[in-house]
């Protein structure tokens, strides 16, 4: 089951989660999460990024975020509102627990629920 706000998926904030890359905590990180399990990644410290992580789909960045934010997010729910997949990133294991990815430079970033 997926929760929709006018066909949109929403994402709920896990303030307890972290995201390390390479093992260096990322200051800034947000982690977001929807009913599926599926993980999207917010940072406004720069490097900038917004990164969409879903079971059995490329890693992507949503062409249209619509946040309120640090508490929850939506996103379109359709092919045209995502941009393709970063070159490279590759998302490697995806668990309750954990999520880990490599991004399109070659750096493991691993999402820990606690």
């Amino acid at each position: 089951m997926v929760a929709f706000y006018y066909r949109q998926q929403i994402y709920v904030r896990d303030f307890r989660a972290s995201v390390t890359r390479n093992g260096v905590v990322e200051d800034g990180a947000q982690v977001f999460f929807n009913l599926n399990d599926d993980v999207l990644l917010e940072n406004d410290n720069a490097p900038m990024y917004i990164t969409l992580l879903q079971h059995d789909m490329p890693v992507r960045e949503p062409a249209r975020l619509n946040c309120v934010h640090f508490f929850v997010c939506f996103v379109a729910n359709d092919g045209a509102t995502l941009v393709g997949s970063d070159d490279g990133a590759r998302l490697l294991q995806m668990s309750k627990d954990q999520v880990t990815y490599r991004d399109s430079e070659g750096k493991t970033a691993v999402v820990s629920f606690h």
